[in-house]
């Protein structure tokens, strides 16, 4: 075994081996400006540290490179302006590990970059501080091959402004996890292949999941029709449960992940997990599982009191039996889901902790025996939009609270029937219905409102209107 440590001042730093084992190299390079330390090693078992920090140290350069396989390297950096990179590959079974940290208090607008080509990767970040307004601080992580893993943390209180964290993944079991506390930040994540992570593997986020529970709308002539159990039986709970692999505190933050063309058993998650203190407002959340994507699932949950967050998830080309929710727990918050193909789950929770605000859900299905569940809670009205074309539709939508709710919901169908299960408490809420069979097969329209000045509005053609109860004052049916 052979062991190098170097340690220098100000300049050019440079530590190389030729194809060997069980190498351990060290530089250190403190106080100062300027420096640039690069490492080569070839072979496996070998070690590569770089340690930059001190009390004055900007715009320095530390740079690893390292191919065979069970090899580590490891950056230890402080300051401002430094320039991190490791590079590690194999053309088969790697098992490389890489470490970059920039913890110090006084650290900003580094530039990170870890590139790792083989299998068995594993690449965990470290990192404080803010980056520039008009671009960010790069955080590059690119992994290729399979059962690769990537973790970033961004940590320190609510300084790590302006960064841009940038993963890709191409291969299969892949796994990743996202920590950042900040405002401002985008985090975009791109895996492409089958069986891949956000979320799910040791070290990732808090479990995630609905809350709700399913209830029997209704309590008429026609009760036998009232309970399509496609996410379980009257009084289960509603949803799917999996581990966040992004959490953020923080306002104003961009969030995107791509899980990529004709993939499988993909999932992700998301968490806002801001508190009273620490908020998570105004944030944007993408999930795309598209291009023939099967047997996906994407949640994206966004804890109590957070407002104005906006989450999507786009399920999309000739995609069948994926799940994906959405579960907002403030207000003025915004929920998107759009589903193409067949047996395709699609939840929205909306709940209101506060007297202010209200929530819009959109739910697209185009395709075949597809379900929606929407349930919303709102004290000044909240807005769903289902649209479910093709065949064998269900929908189910609950609004509660002190009413002026809005549900558009439209199910066209060619060969089989749709079913729907409206529920609105309160005052002026109001129901636009359009169901269409074009072969007349049966449509179940089955809706409870209570309160006064209540409409129900909808044409039901080719079907056979199940039952519509409304309790109180100056309700209005048009059918």
């Amino acid at each position: 075994m052979k062991k190098i440590i170097l340690s220098l001042g100000m300049l050019i730093a440079v530590a190389t081996a030729s194809y060997a084992q069980n190498n351990t190299a060290t530089l250190n390079q403190n106080n100062g400006a300027r420096n640039t330390g690069n490492m080569t090693q070839n072979g496996q078992n070998n070690q590569a540290r770089i340690n930059q920090n001190g009390v004055v140290v900007t715009d320095n350069k530390a740079v690893i490179m390292q191919t065979g396989k069970s090899n580590q390297a490891l950056i230890d950096e402080a300051g401002k302006l430094n320039d991190v990179m490791i590079t590690q590959s194999n053309t088969s079974v790697a098992n490389h590990d890489a470490s970059v940290q920039i913890i110090n208090n006084d650290s900003e607008n580094n530039y990170v970059r870890v590139t790792q080509s083989g299998k068995g990767m594993r690449a965990d970040i470290q990192i404080r501080g803010d980056g520039m307004a008009n671009g960010g601080s790069p955080v590059i992580f690119n992994q290729s091959g399979d059962t690769n893993r990537a973790r970033l943390l961004e940590t320190g209180g609510n300084d790590n402004d302006y960064n841009a964290v940038s993963l890709t993944q191409s291969g299969k079991d892949g796994q990743s996890y996202t920590n950042l506390v900040g405002d401002n930040n985008s985090i975009t994540i791109n895996q492409a292949g089958n069986t891949n992570n956000i979320g799910n593997f040791a070290g990732g986020g808090p479990a995630i999941g609905s809350s709700f529970t399913r209830t029997r709308v209704l309590a008429g002539p026609n009760q036998s029709l009232a309970g399509p159990n496609f996410l379980g039986a009257d009084g289960t709970a509603v949803g799917i449960g999996i581990n966040a692999g992004i959490t953020v505190v923080g306002d104003m933050n961009t969030i995107s992940v791509t899980q990529g063309a004709a993939s499988r058993n993909n999932f992700a998650g998301i968490q806002l997990n801001g508190t009273q203190a620490d908020g998570a407002n105004q944030n944007k959340a993408t999930i795309n599982q598209a291009d023939n994507a099967e047997d996906n699932q994407a949640l994206i949950v966004v804890n109590s009191n957070q407002d104005r967050n906006a989450a999507t998830i786009n399920q999309t080309g000739f995609a069948q039996f994926n799940r994906a929710a959405i579960i907002q727990n403030g207000s003025d918050d915004i929920a998107t889901i759009n589903q193409s193909g067949k047996f395709n789950v699609a939840v929205t929770q909306q709940q209101i902790g506060t007297n202010t605000g209200s929530n819009v859900a959109t739910i697209n299905q185009p395709g075949n025996n597809n379900t929606a569940y929407t349930f919303q809670e709102g004290q000044i009205g909240s807005r769903v939009t289902i649209t479910q074309n093709t065949n064998g539709h269900i929908a189910e939508v609950y609004q509660i609270g002190n009413g002026n709710h809005d549900a558009t919901i439209t199910q066209e169908s060619v060969t089989g029937g749709s079913r729907l299960i409206l529920q609105q408490e309160g005052t002026a809420n109001k129901a636009f219905l359009t169901q269409k069979d074009i072969q007349g097969l049966p449509t179940d329209v089955e809706i409870r409102q209570t309160g006064m000045n209540n409409t129900v509005n909808g044409i039901a053609t080719g079907g056979v209107t199940r039952f519509i109860q409304q309790n109180g004052n100056n309700n209005v049916i048009n059918l």
